[in-house]
């Protein structure tokens, strides 16, 4: 879960000169700014900031983000992420040999699995698969971090995505609230967006 809202950008100065515009449409233009910050920029930016720690393809991340909700009339926006660990395919599974490998970590090295092998699930799909033991059963499924586990800062390396991507959004929200206002002060109709 990552929150949105004015108080991340952290600059009072900013948000007092937020609160004292003398215009109707100066709560409107903030609202949109967080609506559009929320609904767009964000994805991409959580995409990225994970992909830096992270092995895995942009694609699969933004498959985990959900849709922003709204609370506080437009004010507050929290964007949901799965907990739903994901395969190691994901990060890179190949088998070779007795075993197989894959990497979570773009600084770590590759992680062999002894006795690991691709399989077919019931629903069809390939799964990381590796033995228990000597004999074909039992087997188990290799799984990696969860992308709401590597937001919220619950795995290796969290702390600091979490606080890379609140700044790079902190930025995107300041600067899109900048624009929306300029463009209303400059008289350029309603803010609309």
């Amino acid at each position: 879960m990552l929150k949105i809202d004015v108080d991340i950008i952290g600059d009072k100065k900013f948000i007092k000169a937020l609160a004292h515009l003398n215009s109707f449409e100066a709560p409107e233009a903030v609202r949109k700014s967080i609506r559009h910050t929320a609904s767009g920029p964000a994805k991409r930016v959580i995409s990225q900031k994970i992909r830096d720690h992270y092995k895995i393809k942009a694609k699969r991340v933004k498959q985990d983000i959900n849709r922003p909700r709204f609370y506080e009339g437009g004010f507050e926006a929290i964007i949901h992420t799965s907990y739903e660990p994901i395969t190691a395919m994901q990060y890179g599974w190949k088998q070779k040999g007795t075993g197989a490998y894959f990497q979570i970590f773009k600084s770590g090295g590759k992680i062999f699995k002894k006795g690991g092998f691709t399989g077919i699930g019931r629903g069809g799909n390939a799964l990381p698969w590796v033995r228990s033991g000597k004999a074909s059963l039992p087997v188990y499924t290799v799984y990696g971090p969860s992308v709401g586990g590597m937001v919220t800062g619950n795995s290796e390396g969290g702390p600091d995505i979490r606080r890379s991507m609140t700044k790079e959004l902190a930025e995107v929200l300041r600067k899109e609230i900048t624009r929306r206002t300029d463009a209303m002060l400059r008289g350029f109709g309603r803010v609309t967006g």
